[in-house]
Parts: structure tokens; sequence; C-alpha cells
């Protein structure tokens, strides 16, 4: 889907990309943090409301970082189009804008 000009100058915050395959007999579910400035990275909205590419200490491992959401997080998101996991690519990413609250 196709941004609008008017939807990419408002909503400049990437909070992550999404993406996996919850339909396996080992579901997946992935997540990127999408690059942020400082100011971004303090902003309201991250802290509060969006949770699901934060990572929880308590549900993560040495090799494997949770999300509040028990995503599975990649760390830094890739560019478009490589999103791939143990050699799977996965052409079906839903990532997420938001409009920042500061």
């Amino acid at each position: 889907m196709q941004v609008s000009e008017e939807e990419g100058r408002e909503f400049t915050l990437h909070e992550g990309d999404f993406w996996g395959n919850l339909f396996r007999d080992d579901a997946v579910a992935y997540t990127c943090t999408g690059e942020r400035t400082l100011q971004q990275r303090n902003d309201p909205i991250l802290k509060d409301k969006r949770v699901c590419t934060e990572i929880d200490e308590q549900l993560s491992g040495p090799e494997r970082r949770v999300t509040r959401c028990r995503f599975i997080s990649t760390g830094a998101c890739p560019p478009p189009g490589a999103h791939t996991i143990a050699g799977e690519r996965y052409d079906e990413v839903i990532s997420v804008y938001l409009k920042p609250e500061n």
C-alpha cells in the first residue's frame, strides 16, 4: 500500500517492522526497531503507548531478545525487502510509522 504525501509528513516516527508466520506448527513473530533520532526515542508515544518493539528483560535470554508483546526482536530494522531469518525470506512485512507527540 502506498503512503500518501500527507501521511508521510504526519507519521514520521518509525516504530518498527513486524513479520513472521503464525500459521506454522512452530509459529514465529518477529519485530525490529525503526531508526530514531534522540528526540524520537524519548517521545512519549513510544514510552507509554507503543511497546511492541521494547525488549522485556524478564522474557529475554542471552540468545533471544523478546519484546513486551512477545515478538522476537532482531534489533535494528534492515532495509526494505531484506527481512530474512535463518535463511527464510519474509516478503510480507508490516512497517509501522507513528505520529510523534513531541
